[in-house]
Protein backbone atom coordinates (compact mmCIF):
# COMPACT_ATOMS: atom_id res chain seq x y z
CA UNK A 1 0.00 0.00 0.00
CA UNK A 2 2.81 2.25 0.77
CA UNK A 3 4.61 1.89 -2.78
CA UNK A 4 1.09 2.63 -4.13
CA UNK A 5 0.45 5.66 -2.30
CA UNK A 6 3.90 7.10 -3.58
CA UNK A 7 3.60 5.82 -7.26
CA UNK A 8 0.11 7.69 -7.06
CA UNK A 9 1.76 10.89 -5.49
CA UNK A 10 4.63 11.08 -7.80
CA UNK A 11 2.12 10.19 -10.43
CA UNK A 12 0.40 13.76 -9.31
CA UNK A 13 3.69 15.40 -9.00
CA UNK A 14 5.03 15.15 -12.42
CA UNK A 15 1.39 15.88 -14.04
CA UNK A 16 1.09 19.50 -11.29
CA UNK A 17 4.78 20.22 -12.87
CA UNK A 18 4.11 19.64 -16.54
CA UNK A 19 1.06 22.30 -16.08
CA UNK A 20 3.01 24.82 -14.16
CA UNK A 21 5.54 24.76 -16.79
CA UNK A 22 2.65 24.58 -19.60
CA UNK A 23 4.84 22.31 -21.02
CA UNK A 24 2.98 18.84 -22.92
CA UNK A 25 3.93 15.57 -21.46
CA UNK A 26 4.97 13.86 -25.23
CA UNK A 27 7.60 16.71 -25.48
CA UNK A 28 9.22 15.13 -22.23
CA UNK A 29 12.60 12.82 -23.24
CA UNK A 30 12.68 9.36 -21.07
CA UNK A 31 11.70 8.84 -17.01
CA UNK A 32 12.14 11.25 -15.00
CA UNK A 33 14.85 10.87 -12.30
CA UNK A 34 15.36 11.91 -8.86
CA UNK A 35 18.65 13.57 -7.42
CA UNK A 36 16.42 13.28 -3.65
CA UNK A 37 14.45 11.02 -2.73
CA UNK A 38 14.08 10.80 1.09
CA UNK A 39 10.73 9.93 3.39
CA UNK A 40 10.50 12.97 5.79
CA UNK A 41 7.86 13.30 8.34
CA UNK A 42 5.27 10.99 6.73
CA UNK A 43 5.81 12.12 3.01
CA UNK A 44 8.79 12.80 0.86
CA UNK A 45 11.21 15.30 0.15
CA UNK A 46 12.76 14.93 -3.26
CA UNK A 47 13.75 16.28 -5.84
CA UNK A 48 12.48 15.78 -9.92
CA UNK A 49 14.57 15.97 -13.05
CA UNK A 50 12.58 15.98 -16.32
CA UNK A 51 14.77 16.29 -20.04
CA UNK A 52 12.68 17.67 -22.79
CA UNK A 53 12.61 17.77 -26.06
CA UNK A 54 14.61 20.97 -27.23
CA UNK A 55 12.04 24.29 -28.95
CA UNK A 56 14.00 25.03 -32.18
CA UNK A 57 13.32 28.62 -33.92
CA UNK A 58 14.51 29.29 -36.81
CA UNK A 59 14.17 32.81 -37.79
CA UNK A 60 15.09 34.15 -41.18
CA UNK A 61 14.61 31.41 -43.28
CA UNK A 62 12.52 32.59 -45.23
CA UNK A 63 14.13 35.04 -47.00
CA UNK A 64 16.53 32.77 -47.81
CA UNK A 65 14.63 30.92 -50.08
CA UNK A 66 14.61 31.95 -53.67
CA UNK A 67 11.12 32.75 -55.13
CA UNK A 68 9.22 30.58 -57.89
CA UNK A 69 7.66 31.17 -60.61
CA UNK A 70 5.56 27.77 -62.03
CA UNK A 71 6.55 27.14 -65.49
CA UNK A 72 3.96 28.52 -68.09
CA UNK A 73 3.47 25.75 -71.03
CA UNK A 74 2.45 26.45 -74.00
CA UNK A 75 -0.15 24.72 -76.79
CA UNK A 76 2.55 24.53 -79.07
CA UNK A 77 4.85 22.37 -76.16
CA UNK A 78 1.98 20.55 -75.18
CA UNK A 79 1.22 19.59 -78.87
CA UNK A 80 4.73 18.63 -79.39
CA UNK A 81 5.33 16.60 -76.32
CA UNK A 82 2.27 14.52 -77.76
CA UNK A 83 3.67 14.23 -81.26
CA UNK A 84 6.55 12.88 -79.95
CA UNK A 85 5.21 10.45 -77.15
CA UNK A 86 2.91 9.25 -80.22
CA UNK A 87 5.67 8.67 -82.69
CA UNK A 88 6.99 6.44 -79.87
CA UNK A 89 4.14 4.29 -79.54
CA UNK A 90 2.72 4.34 -82.66
CA UNK A 91 2.80 1.20 -84.56
CA UNK A 92 4.06 1.06 -88.29
CA UNK A 93 1.92 0.35 -91.50
CA UNK A 94 3.14 -0.61 -94.84
CA UNK A 95 2.93 2.30 -97.68
CA UNK A 96 0.93 0.97 -100.16
CA UNK A 97 1.65 3.31 -103.05
CA UNK A 98 4.70 3.23 -105.10
CA UNK A 99 6.88 5.69 -104.32
CA UNK A 100 10.83 5.70 -103.28
CA UNK A 101 11.85 5.96 -99.51
CA UNK A 102 12.86 8.33 -97.72
CA UNK A 103 14.41 10.15 -94.49
CA UNK A 104 12.40 8.98 -92.48
CA UNK A 105 10.79 5.80 -93.60
CA UNK A 106 10.92 2.47 -92.41
CA UNK A 107 12.15 0.02 -94.45
CA UNK A 108 11.93 -4.05 -94.82
CA UNK A 109 15.31 -5.10 -96.52
CA UNK A 110 17.12 -7.86 -97.11
CA UNK A 111 20.85 -7.61 -97.56
CA UNK A 112 24.40 -9.28 -97.32
CA UNK A 113 27.41 -8.13 -97.31
CA UNK A 114 30.81 -9.05 -99.93
CA UNK A 115 34.64 -7.84 -98.86
CA UNK A 116 36.02 -8.38 -102.48
CA UNK A 117 33.48 -10.03 -103.48
CA UNK A 118 32.99 -12.90 -100.67
CA UNK A 119 30.38 -12.65 -98.11
CA UNK A 120 32.19 -12.13 -94.27
CA UNK A 121 30.34 -13.21 -91.47
CA UNK A 122 27.31 -11.39 -89.88
CA UNK A 123 26.84 -9.17 -92.67
CA UNK A 124 23.22 -10.99 -94.22
CA UNK A 125 19.97 -10.45 -92.92
CA UNK A 126 16.33 -11.17 -94.09
CA UNK A 127 13.14 -9.02 -93.00
CA UNK A 128 15.52 -6.76 -91.20
CA UNK A 129 13.64 -3.25 -90.09
CA UNK A 130 15.33 -0.32 -90.44
CA UNK A 131 14.45 3.60 -89.73
CA UNK A 132 16.41 5.41 -92.62
CA UNK A 133 17.99 8.39 -90.62
CA UNK A 134 18.33 6.47 -87.62
CA UNK A 135 22.54 6.18 -88.72
CA UNK A 136 22.27 2.74 -86.96
CA UNK A 137 24.35 1.19 -89.78
CA UNK A 138 27.62 2.25 -90.85
CA UNK A 139 28.09 5.82 -92.66
CA UNK A 140 26.90 5.77 -96.54
CA UNK A 141 24.22 2.27 -96.03
CA UNK A 142 21.07 4.33 -94.97
CA UNK A 143 21.88 6.86 -97.75
CA UNK A 144 22.03 4.63 -100.47
CA UNK A 145 18.71 3.23 -99.82
CA UNK A 146 16.91 6.26 -100.02
CA UNK A 147 15.73 6.33 -103.49
CA UNK A 148 15.00 3.08 -103.94
CA UNK A 149 11.43 1.61 -104.72
CA UNK A 150 10.26 -1.90 -103.55
CA UNK A 151 11.97 -4.65 -105.99
CA UNK A 152 12.32 -8.18 -106.02
CA UNK A 153 15.80 -7.04 -107.58
CA UNK A 154 18.94 -6.34 -105.59
CA UNK A 155 20.97 -2.71 -105.64
CA UNK A 156 24.30 -2.76 -104.83
CA UNK A 157 25.39 -0.47 -102.10
CA UNK A 158 29.17 0.24 -101.93
CA UNK A 159 30.27 1.81 -98.44
CA UNK A 160 33.21 1.35 -96.49
CA UNK A 161 33.84 0.00 -92.73
CA UNK A 162 35.16 3.14 -90.16
CA UNK A 163 38.25 2.76 -88.78
CA UNK A 164 37.07 2.35 -85.94
CA UNK A 165 34.33 -0.27 -86.32
CA UNK A 166 34.39 -3.22 -83.43
CA UNK A 167 35.18 -5.39 -85.79
CA UNK A 168 39.22 -5.59 -86.74
CA UNK A 169 38.86 -7.91 -89.59
CA UNK A 170 35.97 -5.21 -91.31
CA UNK A 171 37.32 -1.77 -89.81
CA UNK A 172 38.58 0.39 -92.73
CA UNK A 173 37.54 -2.16 -95.47
CA UNK A 174 35.50 -1.18 -98.33
CA UNK A 175 32.43 -3.28 -98.70
CA UNK A 176 29.28 -4.24 -101.44
CA UNK A 177 26.13 -4.80 -100.04
CA UNK A 178 23.63 -6.12 -102.29
CA UNK A 179 20.46 -4.94 -100.62
CA UNK A 180 16.77 -5.98 -101.53
CA UNK A 181 13.75 -3.60 -100.62
CA UNK A 182 11.03 -5.58 -99.84
CA UNK A 183 8.86 -3.14 -97.76
CA UNK A 184 8.50 0.63 -96.81
CA UNK A 185 6.57 1.35 -93.62
CA UNK A 186 5.65 4.68 -92.02
CA UNK A 187 5.03 5.53 -88.20
CA UNK A 188 0.51 4.96 -87.75
CA UNK A 189 0.20 8.28 -85.86
CA UNK A 190 -3.28 9.30 -85.49
CA UNK A 191 -4.44 12.69 -86.86
CA UNK A 192 -7.15 13.19 -84.02
CA UNK A 193 -5.84 11.12 -80.59
CA UNK A 194 -8.91 10.42 -78.72
CA UNK A 195 -8.78 11.94 -75.14
CA UNK A 196 -8.15 8.29 -73.69
CA UNK A 197 -5.15 8.09 -75.56
CA UNK A 198 -3.48 11.64 -74.41
CA UNK A 199 -4.77 10.98 -70.51
CA UNK A 200 -2.76 7.81 -71.46
CA UNK A 201 0.42 9.55 -72.81
CA UNK A 202 0.42 12.80 -71.18
CA UNK A 203 -1.07 12.33 -67.70
CA UNK A 204 -0.19 15.43 -66.79
CA UNK A 205 -2.32 17.64 -68.84
CA UNK A 206 -5.91 18.14 -67.19
CA UNK A 207 -6.78 20.95 -70.08
CA UNK A 208 -7.18 18.94 -73.12
CA UNK A 209 -8.84 21.86 -75.00
CA UNK A 210 -5.12 22.91 -75.00
CA UNK A 211 -3.78 20.58 -77.08
CA UNK A 212 -4.09 20.80 -80.65
CA UNK A 213 -2.11 18.51 -83.22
Amino acid sequence: LKEDAQTEALRELYTKALAELDIKADLVVGEPSFSKFEEKDGGLDLVMKLSFKPTIIIEGYKECVPEYKAPKITKKEIAERLEKTLQLVADLKTVEEKRAVKSGDFVVIDFEGFIDGVAFEGGKAEGYTLEIGSNSFIPGFEDGIIGLKVSSKAKEIAVTFPETYGNKDLAGKPTTFKVTLKEIKVKDIPETPSEEMIKKLLPGVENLSLIHI
